[in-house]
């Protein structure tokens, strides 16, 4: 008997919703748009290296409220500033041992990887990791102590610049997350209410959708979001 596999329609279907459009979406599009055309431009007239990095950042790092996004963005720059001095203090200890510096690359690379699911603070901790060990690799590229201290300062301007762009961007024209917050409350109580009254296939359908999604994004919005500006009225 002949059939078509379950999860092929499965996966076309997750696709399909993926790709619809949902409020908001263009808007966010544009920013991030906006934002990783400076990044570009500005890597491109400074003669910034590794502008790929810092156009990667953006995508990394960009969040659809202002809150999350400038703590995310401060948060990467913390953690580059300590991986790369880290790393700098551990290739003085062990820059004629490859042993122990691929040793400090696994290490750092699975605590980091581990503590970003694990912890609450998971991007500035990866990016303390992932900082961290592309700086031991480079003592193998670049043996001369002074090209290399050069290279790690550039490398910090690479994360230096997208953050300063990513966090004014979410100044002006980022959405504030006590208003996300209060829109998406509204959006949960107006379908219960829906379900309560009719009970139609639609209302179904949006529930059963709200239901998947949990309220991890609210938790998200709810901790930078003052309570008097929650409180406050549109």
């Amino acid at each position: 008997m002949l059939f078509q596999p379950r999860s092929s329609v499965r996966y076309t279907s997750i696709l399909w919703d993926e790709l619809q459009p949902y409020p908001g979406r263009l808007d966010l599009s544009l920013r991030m748009a906006l934002v990783t055309t400076l990044v570009a431009v500005t890597a491109m007239a400074l003669q910034v290296p590794e502008a790929a990095i810092s156009c990667y950042l953006v995508f990394f790092a960009f969040r659809a409220d202002a809150g999350s996004g400038i703590l995310i963005a401060i948060g990467l720059l913390v953690g580059a500033t300590i991986g790369i001095l880290l790393a700098i203090v551990c290739l003085m200890v062990v820059a004629d041992e490859p042993a122990l510096r691929l040793a400090l690359v696994a290490f750092f690379t699975f605590g980091g990887m581990y503590l970003t699911q694990a912890s609450r603070a998971g991007p500035p901790i990866g990016t303390v990791a992932m900082v961290f060990a592309f700086v031991m690799t480079l003592y193998d590229i670049v043996p001369i102590p002074e090209l290399l201290i050069r290279g790690l300062a550039w490398m910090w301007v690479v994360v230096f610049f997208p953050v300063v762009y990513l966090i004014a961007i979410h100044l002006i024209a980022g959405h504030s997350p006590a208003r996300r917050l209060r829109s998406a409350i509204a959006e949960r109580l107006e379908v219960a209410g829906q379900l309560l009254s009719s009970g139609d296939h639609a209302a179904k359908r949006v529930a059963a959708t709200l239901l998947a999604e949990g309220n991890g994004e609210l938790k998200k919005y709810a901790t930078p979001a003052a309570p008097v500006e929650l409180a406050a009225p549109e």
